[in-house]
């Protein structure tokens, strides 16, 4: 349900610009798209044109490289191939594509995390409703085999049907946050939100009963407590 209204009559007009400036704020938004980009490239880089050898492969190698990024990318295929199941825009190859890609360079970028399950369906509500808001813009998604692949140009418009995928990395980016590797001090932070660290593990490796997610559902369950006390002791 949510991922359909996000695209349809409960999407409001141009959502999507409110939320990259709040999200990202000002800023050159053809440097941030080249970024992603360059991002894009460096963690897609096939090394069956070099002279190395797969099978002596060795850590730092550009074959090593490509071994664990195939490793993450299958990873994440598993869940987008359920994602939204019966929906056919989340199904299509440009979507899917995109997704990919977008989750891929998030995970390799942010090793100490790494791609964690329901980050796809985080990211899928983003790209949804930006492809909503470029409707009629050009590349109509979620309806194509692949995701278009434009070269950023300068001063194109913020609402572009081409550059999809690199504001959608941008604002999930933006709405997960800083990793504690990253930054160290951000879990003292309270705000904003950091999303992200519902997906890292405790620190120090407490384990679960020290895990933010823990700490998350402690709050519901205490909430559930004052509004309705008979579900909370049955549960």
């Amino acid at each position: 349900f949510f991922a359909r209204a996000a695209r349809g009559a409960m999407a409001s007009p141009r959502r999507t610009e409110r939320w990259f400036q709040q999200l990202v704020g000002d800023g050159d938004m053809s440097r941030r798209r080249r970024e992603y980009a360059a991002l894009r490239e460096k963690h897609n880089t096939d090394p069956r044109g070099d002279a190395g050898d797969p099978l002596m492969a060795t850590e730092g190698s550009s074959w090593a490289s490509y071994f664990a990024t195939q490793e993450v990318r299958k990873t994440i295929v598993l869940d987008l191939e359920r994602l939204h199941p019966g929906d056919d825009f989340f199904a299509s190859g440009d979507v899917q594509g995109a997704l990919l890609d977008i989750l891929t360079v998030w995970a390799l970028e942010n090793q100490s995390v790494g791609y964690r399950q329901g980050m796809h369906e985080l990211a899928s509500l983003v790209l949804s409703s930006r492809a909503t808001d470029v409707l009629g813009l050009g590349h109509a998604w979620g309806s194509s085999s692949a995701p278009p692949n434009d070269p950023v140009i300068d001063g194109a418009p913020e609402l572009s049907a081409s550059y999809v995928e690199h504001d959608t990395y941008g604002m999930f980016c933006a709405m997960l946050g800083k990793t504690r590797v990253a930054n160290p001090d951000a879990p003292q932070e309270t705000t904003p939100i950091r999303v992200v660290a519902f997906f890292e593990d405790a620190p120090n490796k407490a384990g679960f009963d020290k895990s933010e997610v823990k700490r998350a559902c402690d709050r519901v369950f205490r909430t559930l407590g004052a509004v309705d006390p008979p579900l909370q002791a049955h549960l």
